[in-house]
């Protein structure tokens, strides 16, 4: 969509109107350059929300999105993320991605642990969850 926080019905309703425009038989996009707290969905997984802000310049820590092809045809989907005190740590899976506004509704603040760097995310996480999603869906 042009606009990813836009709410839930608008974001929806264009995204179902962009995939029938590219292909009638597309079920799913997955977009970029709308950046989110974590790889996430949106319109019940219709949309996939992969840009997490990976540069320095954001804040952000390596993550990627992997969708393979079920025996019976169906997308399974994950997030994957690295994690651990250097970039290259081991890797954590969350499969399939959480529904952005399900996932902002159950975040706190850590704090950052005197990390100055996990502050700055924690706290864009804070602010992009309330960008993205109506305040009757958060419960921070």
């Amino acid at each position: 969509p042009r606009q990813a926080f836009r709410r839930e019905e608008q974001a929806c309703t264009e995204v179902q109107a962009a995939l029938g425009a590219l292909d009638p038989s597309a079920r799913r996009m997955a977009v970029g350059h709308n950046i989110v707290p974590w790889v996430s969905s949106r319109c019940g997984g219709t949309l996939a929300l992969l840009d997490v802000g990976m540069s320095s310049a954001y804040g952000g820590l390596p993550a990627a999105w992997r969708c393979d092809v079920g025996e019976e045809g169906e997308a399974r989907t994950a997030a994957l993320y690295y994690h651990g005190a250097a970039t290259r740590g081991p890797v954590r899976s969350v499969s399939p991605p959480p529904e952005l506004c399900d996932a902002c509704s159950r975040f706190t603040p850590a704090g950052g642990g005197g990390d100055r760097a996990e502050a700055a995310r924690q706290e864009n996480a804070a602010h992009d969850c309330h960008e993205y999603c109506p305040p009757e869906r958060m419960e921070l």
